[in-house]
């Protein structure tokens, strides 16, 4: 059974292509894309999946506000922060907030593939 993933980021660009990385693999399904936190917790709370992939930074709810509401209505679902930014305060608050996992935008394909695959193993 493929890992069912829901991404949240704003940028079009950025979702689109992060679509085609993950679903050049077989174990990966995208099965919703969300652009700010509101949609992303109605989206979580809808599909269930087992990993979030969301931007620190949306529009509106951010996505550290969005966490915890992700966290209660689908508690299951692991969730993988994602930003361009190497803030100590980003990473700390996600972490508080109930992220599993933070990872910055530029990281290779290879440590985005193999953390997506450990947070569906824990």
């Amino acid at each position: 059974m493929p890992i069912r993933i829901l991404l949240a980021d704003d940028h079009l660009t950025f979702r689109q292509s992060l679509r085609q990385l993950l679903e050049r693999h077989n174990d990966f399904e995208v099965i919703a894309e969300a652009t700010s936190g509101e949609e992303a917790v109605d989206l979580a709370r809808a599909y269930l999946p087992d990993v979030i992939l969301l931007d620190v930074r949306l529009i509106g709810m951010n996505g550290i506000q969005a966490i915890p509401h992700i966290r209660e209505s689908s508690p299951k679902t692991a969730i993988l922060m994602l930003s361009m930014h190497l803030d100590r305060r980003y990473l700390m608050q996600s972490f508080a907030a109930g992220a599993r996992a933070y990872l910055l935008k530029d990281s290779s394909e290879g440590a985005l593939i193999s953390t997506i695959r450990s947070l569906k193993k824990d």
